[in-house]
């Protein structure tokens, strides 16, 4: 669960992967702001979870609540909807919201390392109800996310996966089935956020994708390559 394979060779070489972060990286800022409000605006959290959502992220601003506790907080808001419904308004937010914040350098990318038949995964906090389609349709292998929980055919309002940000985006990454199979010197990593630190560690070839402050440092310390990529070019 939160994972979609789209195309898998198993015959055990060695493959090289293209490990990209999604928010920040692939699109323009962070996508669960633009989802939040294309909820509101289509009247999915009643008016006393918008409320409990507004006090966690100023708690989360004061340093009292943590990513964690915010994505927590932000599933609450489906309990009670049904799978169908989500589905449906997460195709309409994706292709009306997310589809122009795409960077074109990141499309372009995706696609050079699917010409060279690398592995391309995204990985990211954003939850899989948007992102695992979205993800497919750029042209992503696998996409491994922050699952909403469901039973029978509809959200409960809880997360069915830990938050995937830090080491448990690590984590899920070495739990593929391919991860074994892929040859990290030869591999890709691009991110924008010292979160992603380990991942970008982890392959021969990490890339910064307009990188904040923290991340910056640690990559000129490094020698990483970082690429500047925005909607300039937009059509």
């Amino acid at each position: 669960m939160g994972e979609t394979a789209r195309r898998a060779d198993g015959d055990g070489t060695p493959r090289v992967a293209a490990f990209f972060d999604f928010d920040s990286t692939i699109v323009r800022g962070d996508s669960i702001v633009p989802f939040t409000k294309f909820l509101f605006r289509r009247g999915i959290p009643k008016l006393s979870h918008k409320l409990q959502l507004a006090w966690s992220l100023l708690l989360h601003h004061a340093r009292v609540h943590t990513n964690d506790d915010v994505k927590q907080v932000f599933a609450r808001q489906f309990a009670g909807h049904s799978a169908a419904e989500i589905e449906s308004l997460c195709r309409e937010f994706s292709e009306t919201v997310l589809k122009p914040l795409v960077y074109p350098q990141a499309r372009e990318r995706i696609e050079r390392h699917r010409v060279q038949k690398h592995l391309v995964i995204i990985a990211s906090a954003s939850v899989t109800a948007y992102l695992e389609a979205f993800g497919n349709e750029l042209g992503a292998d696998i996409v491994v996310g922050t699952v909403l929980e469901q039973q029978n055919g509809a959200y409960t309002g809880r997360l069915a996966t830990p938050n995937c940000i830090k080491e448990e985006k690590i984590n899920r990454l070495r739990a593929l089935p391919v991860f074994r199979e892929i040859h990290m010197p030869s591999s890709f990593a691009y991110s924008d956020h010292i979160y992603d630190l380990p991942m970008l560690a982890m392959v021969g070839n990490p890339v910064l994708v307009n990188p904040e402050p923290r991340l910056r440092k640690v990559g000129k310390q490094r020698q990483w390559p970082t690429e500047h990529w925005g909607l300039e070019n937009a059509r």
